[in-house]
């Protein structure tokens, strides 16, 4: 059994503190505690994001795009 600490976003997303691999379809039960999260680790996460946008944004190398890929079908190799 494995514990994460997060808070949800948007009614039904659920955003880990920490990074880790959540398994899926594994029976979980949430607990939602009556207080709520620090605005300021929040806000130090979103600035983070905004960041890496802005980072993204200002390179002058190609951002390439990737080939949609479906592991469940056949390929031949």
């Amino acid at each position: 059994m494995q514990t994460y600490e997060g808070y949800f976003e948007n009614e039904c997303r659920f955003i880990p503190f920490c990074a880790g691999i959540v398994p899926v379809r594994k029976r979980a039960v949430v607990t939602v505690f009556d207080e709520p999260i620090q605005s300021d680790d929040l806000k130090a996460r979103l600035a983070e994001i905004d960041e890496i946008f802005e980072l993204i944004n200002s390179s002058d190398e190609i951002i390439p795009e990737f080939e949609r890929v479906k592991f469940t079908r056949e390929v031949d190799l």
